[in-house]
């Protein structure tokens, strides 16, 4: 069984406008969210901000963006997500896979493996514009040696990164109610034009879970076929892995990756 990604969606050019006397635009209202953040105060994102890929990925890198929060620009449009995510279907795997995955990458030195608000945006001019939060990403040393990817330096503090700019090697993302056409058509597409190696894509919702590893194709991005075992193998991570279900000590259902052993 795997999760299948929808076709990806056709960009078509924009109709041509007819020659019209110029009237300003009117701002863009800002988007109030009542009862979210830390304190309950809610939030609330300026219209300006949400009016161009340009005006959000400053908003983003300002201090009046909060921490917590889900801010991305996918599909040519800006996505918001505030909801706290669930917490064995989503919060315990995704930290499951980075730990796995990112064992292996110390172990053989192969690049940094980072999660949760990590930012993944388009170089400026590229089209489609893309400004990502994935649940997993790993950057191996090779883009950054070879210059397929750059750093944004932290405002203020040497040594240190926002953003990372260009495609990394393997971007994961883990399943919920609320992100379907998210992970299944924008999220892919805009990734797969940015030229990422590899898509993972995981469903802890179901019984037994998911795990889709996706490899460039032509033109979009194709499912890896399972082994025998159930095992999907990674071109990028050169491991073959799946997800496992169990239940802990008090019951409750707990999922993780599982890696085969080495070939």
């Amino acid at each position: 069984m795997t999760a299948a990604l929808a076709d990806p969606p056709t960009r078509r050019p924009e109709p041509q406008a007819q020659p019209a006397a110029a009237v300003p635009a009117p701002p863009a209202p800002d988007v109030h969210l009542p009862g979210v953040g830390v304190d309950g105060d809610g939030l609330t994102v300026p219209g300006a901000a949400l009016a161009s890929f340009r005006a959000f990925r400053a908003w983003k890198l300002s201090d009046a963006c909060p921490e917590w929060g889900k801010f991305e620009w996918i599909g040519g449009r800006p996505r918001l997500e505030v909801m706290p995510e669930s917490l064995f279907t989503h919060g315990s795997p995704k930290l499951r896979i980075a730990a796995t995955l990112d064992r292996l990458v110390e172990e053989r030195d192969l690049g940094y493996c980072f999660t949760d608000s990590t930012t993944v945006v388009s170089p400026e001019g590229f089209e489609p514009e893309v400004n990502c939060e994935p649940d997993v990403v790993f950057l191996s040393h090779e883009a950054i040696a070879e210059g397929r990817v750059t750093l944004t330096p932290k405002a203020g503090r040497e040594g240190d990164f926002t953003e990372i700019v260009g495609p990394p090697d393997a971007v994961v993302e883990v399943r919920s109610d609320s992100s379907t056409r998210k992970d299944t058509v924008d999220l892919p597409a805009d990734l797969f034009a940015l030229g990422v190696s590899e898509y993972w894509l995981a469903d802890a919702r179901v019984e037994p879970p998911v795990l889709t590893i996706h490899t460039r194709g032509e033109g979009r991005f194709e499912p890896v076929a399972a082994d025998a075992d159930g095992f999907v193998r990674s071109a990028v991570f050169g491991r073959r892995y799946r997800l496992e279900t169990c239940d802990g000590r008090s019951g409750l259902r707990q999922t993780r990756l599982v890696e085969a052993p080495a070939e």
